[in-house]
């Protein structure tokens, strides 16, 4: 829609819907309109695996995604373990400042193999690919709880993008 300043994309199955996600051209292209106008895209676990370029199966078939994020993730084909997890921001984002520390738990689920140039605002031992950015997108593999991050979730919710005409693509 026109007004949209934010996508969000909490954790959900990919790997389940694979062929269906690679298919929806509308919703890629759309994703990609939106954040190619500075609008904010933010994921985490399997969301982060959407954002990617693609995604690699435990057979070995890739999958294309959006490509927002220059990275391959690959499922573990694991039972999904959540890890407590405490990243420190290593880079300015609209998320958070530098030096910000974010609580969550990180999702093994997934291996992020970057592919490309991006930006990694975790910075710690193991966090390497924690959370990437290109852009105004953002990627995580830590899970946030914004009540338990409140300092986060008002940025969530700043207006950031020229107002719209409502007459986008027309």
């Amino acid at each position: 829609p026109p007004r949209v300043e934010m996508v969000y994309f909490g954790c959900g199955h990919p790997e389940r819907f694979a062929e269906a996600l690679a298919g929806n051209h509308c919703l890629i292209q759309a994703l990609r309109s939106f954040a190619a106008r500075g609008g904010r895209v933010y994921a985490e676990g399997g969301g982060l695996a959407y954002l990617c370029r693609e995604i690699r199966l435990p057979d070995g078939c890739t999958r294309p995604m959006t490509g927002l994020v220059p990275a391959t993730a690959c499922w573990l084909a694991r039972a999904t373990t959540w890890e407590p997890s405490e990243l420190r921001m290593a880079a300015a984002s609209w998320l958070a400042p530098q030096g910000t520390v974010i609580r969550g738990y990180r999702h093994a689920g997934w291996q992020i193999e970057p592919r490309g140039a991006m930006l990694g605002l975790a910075s710690g031992p193991g966090c390497r690919c924690d959370m990437l950015a290109r852009g105004s997108v953002i990627g995580s593999r830590v899970l946030i709880n914004l009540a338990a991050n409140r300092h986060l979730l008002r940025r969530f919710f700043q207006a950031t993008m020229a107002p719209s005409t409502g007459r986008e693509g027309t």
